[in-house]
C-alpha cells in the first residue's frame, strides 16, 4: 500500500547511497505481499492492487455465500502462515529485482519530498497530486488537495475554501484571515489584499498566519513574515509574536525602478582631495564629524573632472561638498538635487530669459 511503498523508498534510499554493490550485483529484491485477502466458503484469494481486488469481486459476485474481505494495513497483520503462503514461498511468491534504475528513481524522489529545499518539492506536489489514487480519503478531500492551487486571488478565495471543507480547524483559520482582512478594510487597503491558501513556507517555526508584501518594480517579496507562538520560547520568553523580515536589495531595487524620491534629513559633507593635501582633507573631515556632519573622503583622480564629483554627490545625496586645497584652503560648495540643478540649468539659459 502507499504506507509501504514509502517505507521501500526509504529503505531502497539507504542501499543506494551506502550499499550500492549489493543493487549492482543484483541481490536486492522487494518482497510483494498481498493488498488483500478474501474469503467465500472454503476459498481463501490474494489480490495485490485494488484493481485486482475490483475484478475479483465481479468474479464472486454469481457464487453464492458472503464474501469476507480484508485490506491488509502492514505485514504485522498477517499471521505467520498467511505471510509465509504469500511471501515467502518459493513457490508462490512474488519477487521483483531491484535495478539501479529504480533505486536512483527512488533516491530522486526522497530527496525531493524529504530534501530541505521546498520548492521542488511543491512543484512535484502540484504536478502530480491530480494522478493520486490510492490514498485512504475521500473523494471530497482528494479534489480539495487537487485544486490548492487555484486557491489565490481577492477574498472570494475565503468563501471558496468554506465550501471545500468542514474541518473546524481549517475553518476557524479561514475565518481568522477574515478577521485580519476586515482590520485592513479600515484603513483602506482592501484593494491591496490577496490570497493564497497554497502558500508552502520553508521555515518549520511558523504557527498562524504567514505573509508576504510584493510590489511594483521587482518580483520577489520585499517583506516576508509570519506568526509563531512557540520560537520565542527558545530564547527565554514564552511568548507569541509575528516576525518579519525586510528584503533591502529588493526594496531599494523598487524604489529606484519607480522613482521614488526618498527625503533623508541627514547633514551629509564629500570632502575631495589630491594626495599631497591628505592630512588637511582627514582634520577637515574630523572636524565635520564633531559637528555631526557624516563626512566621506574621496581622493580626486587626475583621470575625472571636479564637475563628476559634485554628480556623485548629487547622486548619493550629500548637503555639501568640500575641496581642499594648497595651503589648507578649503572651497564650500551647496549641492544642489538633480531637480534644482535642471531647473537652474534651463532659467540660465539665455535663450529662456531670466536668471535663477
Amino acid at each position: 500500500d502507499v504506507d509501504g511503498a514509502h517505507i521501500r523508498t526509504l529503505l531502497l534510499t539507504f542501499f543506494f547511497r551506502f550499499m550500492r554493490p549489493l543493487i549492482e550485483e543484483g541481490y536486492v529484491y522487494a518482497a510483494q505481499p498481498p493488498l488483500f485477502q478474501t474469503r467465500k466458503g472454503k476459498q481463501v484469494y490474494y489480490t495485490y492492487s485494488d484493481a485486482e481486488q475490483e475484478k475479483l469481486m465481479k468474479e464472486l459476485a454469481d457464487k453464492s455465500g458472503k464474501a469476507e474481505i480484508q485490506r491488509y494495513k502492514g505485514l504485522g497483520e498477517m499471521s505467520f502462515q498467511q505471510l509465509w503462503e504469500t511471501t515467502m514461498d518459493y513457490d508462490n511468491r512474488t519477487l521483483i529485482q531491484i535495478t539501479l534504475d529504480d533505486v536512483a528513481e527512488a533516491d530522486e524522489i526522497f530527496t525531493t519530498l524529504m530534501g530541505d529545499k521546498v520548492p521542488p518539492r511543491k512543484q512535484f506536489i502540484e504536478e502530480n497530486a491530480r494522478y493520486v489514487k490510492n490514498l485512504d480519503i475521500s473523494d471530497k478531500s482528494k479534489e480539495t488537495l487537487c485544486s490548492f492551487d487555484k486557491f489565490f486571488g481577492g477574498v472570494e478565495m475565503l468563501d471558496k475554501a468554506e465550501e471545500y471543507t468542514s474541518n473546524e480547524k481549517a475553518l476557524t483559520a479561514v475565518g481568522r484571515l477574515r478577521k485580519v482582512y476586515n482590520a485592513l478594510k479600515f484603513y483602506g487597503y482592501e484593494d491591496c489584499i490577496g490570497f493564497d491558501l497554497g502558500m508552502l513556507n520553508g521555515y518549520g517555526y511558523y504557527t498562524g498566519i504567514v505573509f508576504r508584501a510584493y510590489t511594483y518594480g521587482t518580483g520577489s517579496p520585499v517583506v516576508l513574515g509570519g506568526r509563531y507562538n512557540n520560537l520565542l520560547a527558545k530564547f527565554g520568553k514564552d511568548a507569541p509574536s509575528i516576525g518579519f523580515a525586510i528584503m533591502i536589495d529588493d526594496l531599494m531595487m523598487a524604489i529606484s525602478r519607480q522613482h521614488i524620491y526618498v527625503d533623508t534629513d541627514t547633514n551629509r559633507a564629500l570632502v575631495i582631495y589630491e594626495i599631497e593635501n591628505q592630512k588637511e582633507a582627514v582634520r577637515l573631515a574630523e572636524v565635520l564629524r564633531m559637528r555631526n556632519v557624516e563626512a566621506s573622503l574621496i581622493r580626486k583622480s587626475k583621470r575625472h573632472e571636479i564637475s563628476e564629483y559634485f554628480k556623485y554627490a548629487r547622486r548619493y545625496e550629500f548637503d555639501r561638498l568640500y575641496i581642499v586645497k594648497e595651503n589648507e584652503e578649503v572651497e564650500e560648495h551647496l549641492v544642489m538635487s538633480e531637480e534644482i540643478s535642471l531647473l537652474k540649468d534651463k532659467y540660465n539659459d539665455n535663450k529662456a530669459g531670466g536668471t535663477l
